[in-house]
């Protein structure tokens, strides 16, 4: 856990976006995430969470794979699409839920669509039960540095009002941590 605190409290990163998470959490009203990519996998380093959540769902430090989970597809949009598809072929692509999609062709078709929008939504991939919005924090390059989440329950909101109403408050957010000095 001390290793873990100096981390989180020297990365500038995590310095950057947290008051801006805090401003998001407040607006949405939803659990707000802040992830990097880490190999095949995103790694929380912020979770802000809202209501009572799953525990396990809510903890700093928790990987998911980066081809079924939105912050991840976000990432990859930013990466060109031959690199972005080894990365997939690549991961280890075993089914998280009923729902995950595990096709390559489907899940660079997302990644094309998520590069298109600017965000990437994942439809209970990674949990039963849970819409989750991300968009990518680029860097003055262009290249995905980190995404911003919004994370939501399914029986709450459908794609298309997540899509309208929750992405834009992502892609704001990952905009101001950018411009903010990371």
């Amino acid at each position: 856990l001390g290793l873990a605190f100096t981390y989180l409290r020297s990365d500038p990163l995590v310095e950057v976006a947290t008051p801006y998470l805090a401003d998001l959490r407040q607006t949405c009203q939803h659990r707000v995430d802040l992830s990097v990519l880490d190999g095949f996998d995103i790694l929380y380093l912020v979770r802000l969470q809202t209501r009572r959540e799953a525990f396990g769902a809510t903890l700093v430090g928790r990987r998911m794979p980066v081809f079924c989970s939105s912050g991840g597809r976000a990432m990859l949009s930013r990466l060109p699409d031959a690199d972005a598809r080894r990365l997939v072929e690549a991961s280890d692509r075993r089914p998280l839920t009923p729902h995950t999609i595990v096709d390559v062709k489907k899940i660079m078709a997302a990644v094309r669509r998520a590069r298109t929008d600017g965000f990437a939504i994942s439809v209970q991939e990674c949990l039963v039960g849970e819409i989750v919005v991300s968009a990518p924090i680029l860097d003055k390059q262009g290249n995905a540095r980190a995404a911003v989440h919004i994370a939501m329950s399914f029986a709450d909101y459908d794609e298309r009002t997540v899509r309208e109403r929750f992405a834009p408050m992502a892609v704001d957010t990952a905009r101001l941590i950018a411009g903010g000095g990371y």
